[in-house]
């Protein structure tokens, strides 16, 4: 009866066919939902999934975005889904209860959904008929909070392009420039990239050229037949040759050719380390690899060359840091911080040498504070760095040549341990571009010829 009334209450308004949006991942065509009367959330789109449950067996999900279109805030928000075969059905084959989630599926705690704002959500189901669902209906409740969040605004040289969770920003040469909206776990073929169209003066979605090279024959002479492997893999290509490199799903570290051929072993003792990202240098197609578990861990590192070829010791003989390294043009040094050296602070470290030496003193972030990012070409050496300064995200440029370190700007980050944040300098230097993700995630770019001369 409770699910006869429930279709008896739909709004007759209230059916929609699942469309993609420009900026929104591709739904599923097949299944339409509606919204109960009493639901005070929008959604703006909904994607059936299957994902493997904690127990190994695939679960079907519904995956989408909630919008609030009241003028108050909205916490307590509640979720849930019926499924049915057919639209019309009185009884349904799946139920689920939801919540809002990150891009990559975390639930925040004590979440509140601000004015005219859109957050991802997930609804697991459960199955009772094995049947094809067709039609969704969506009870989508939030109750009014006190809460309001208003954000600072930015100053003159920052602005922001994106408040979706962007992970990835290239410069690519002769082509311009590209974001990637994403979990930063899956591999850069799931996630929505995003290219600056010269004519319109805006980002505008695309297909990563990348994603050609990464074919069903591809993944089959990388070994990476499963899509749970795959989605494991953090698989990248190099920009200069377009090798590949990749992990297996017992975390042996790989790289190959551009087809996927011709694997070779970089790092095979891995198994007790989680990889979180890769970083490319500028020369040689040098990359580092870098690993942590949990947020407040230390984190280890390698680096070599796609070709397989090594630079630095393996991620047991390096010096550890608190946060993630950034490394040199070569790949030969690495800016870390660590109190292992002498005093806590910010160091420069031979990857393979014991070489090192103090930049700074400095209280450092954790390991969810961007990497520096480290410029040597054309005369230049100067590293970009962000840290928070009395509780402040803050970029300053600490130039290697002069040992001088500059104060630049404060940053828009808003981090909590659940969070990562990115940063990437165009090939001229004019901007920096600063990503995070999360429920605080977005992109913004950083106009460096407005700041202080990294003197």
């Amino acid at each position: 009866m409770r699910r006869l009334l429930l279709i008896l209450l739909l709004i007759p308004i209230g059916i929609l066919t699942v469309s993609a949006q420009e900026e929104t991942p591709v739904p599923t065509p097949e299944v339409t939902y509606s919204l109960t009367p009493d639901s005070t959330l929008d959604i703006l789109w909904i994607r059936m999934e299957n994902r493997l449950n904690p127990y190994g067996e695939p679960q079907p999900i519904i995956r989408g975005e909630i919008y609030n279109p009241t003028e108050t805030s909205l916490s307590d928000i509640e979720l849930y889904a019926y499924g049915y075969a057919n639209e019309g059905d009185e009884e349904s084959v799946a139920e689920g209860f939801g919540y809002p989630v990150t891009i990559c599926g975390f639930v925040p705690f004590d979440f509140t959904i601000q004015p005219m704002t859109k957050q991802y959500f997930d609804i697991p189901l459960e199955i009772y008929e094995e049947a094809p669902i067709s039609h969704l209906i969506i009870q989508a409740v939030g109750y009014e909070s006190d809460t309001i969040a208003e954000a600072a605004p930015l100053p003159d040289h920052i602005t922001q392009m994106s408040d979706d969770e962007v992970v990835s920003v290239e410069f690519p040469r002769n082509e311009p420039t590209r974001y990637a909206v994403g979990c930063e776990k899956q591999p850069f073929t799931t996630w929505n990239w995003f290219g600056y169209n010269a004519e319109s003066q805006a980002f505008e979605p695309m297909v990563h050229p990348g994603v050609e090279q990464i074919t069903a024959q591809t993944r089959e002479q990388m070994r990476l037949r499963d899509d749970a492997e795959f989605n494991h893999s953090f698989v990248s290509i190099a920009p200069i040759s377009r090798r590949l490199v990749f992990q297996t799903g017992v975390n042996h570290f790989y790289t190959a050719q551009p087809d996927g051929s011709n694997r070779r072993y970089v790092h095979q003792d891995l198994s007790r380390f989680s990889l979180q990202g890769i970083i490319w240098t500028s020369d040689n197609d040098a990359f580092l690899a870098y690993y942590f578990g949990a947020f407040g861990e230390k984190v280890r590192y390698f680096t070599a060359r796609a070709n397989s070829e090594w630079i630095s010791r393996s991620v047991y003989g390096g010096t550890v840091s608190f946060t993630v390294p950034g490394p040199n043009a070569q790949g030969t040094e690495v800016i870390i911080t660590t109190d292992e050296l002498g005093p806590v602070g910010y160091y420069v470290k031979h990857t393979f040498l014991t070489a090192n030496y103090l930049l700074f003193e400095a209280d450092p972030p954790g390991n969810n504070y961007p990497a520096p990012v480290w410029i040597q070409r054309q005369g230049i050496d100067r590293a970009y760095i962000a840290r928070p300064i009395d509780g402040v995200p803050t970029l300053q440029c600490y130039n290697l040549r002069t040992e001088t370190l500059t104060t630049l700007t404060a940053l828009p980050l808003n981090l909590t341990e659940n969070d990562r944040a990115w940063m990437w300098v165009s090939p001229d230097l004019s901007i920096l571009m600063l990503s995070q993700n999360g429920i605080a995630g977005g992109l913004w770019q950083v106009d460096l010829t407005a700041l202080p001369e990294c003197e």
